[in-house]
């Protein structure tokens, strides 16, 4: 993966952790939870609550640097990308 603050690109791993409920915008929904780590290390960038239907993600949590999540909901139309490639 690879981003505008990026240097160089940085491989990740995706893992399905399988199916949890978190609560979006007030409604609890069923939904695939997928942890994101970077390869070199392992450290956890990332989990994402995802859907096989759109809205597809409905729910994030991007750790910060003092440890304090940063939480993002979905529920209508995704205005950011996941974009994966392969070696």
């Amino acid at each position: 993966m690879w981003g505008p603050q990026q240097a160089s690109p940085v491989d990740h791993v995706f893992v399905v952790q399988g199916d949890s409920t978190v609560t979006v915008e007030g409604k609890a929904v069923r939904a695939t939870r997928v942890d994101e780590h970077e390869r070199a290390g392992g450290k956890r960038t990332a989990s994402w609550w995802l859907l096989l239907e759109r809205p597809y993600m409905v729910y994030g949590e991007v750790p910060g640097a003092d440890g304090v999540g940063i939480m993002l909901a979905g529920g209508g139309e995704c205005s950011s990308a996941l974009v994966l490639s392969t070696p």
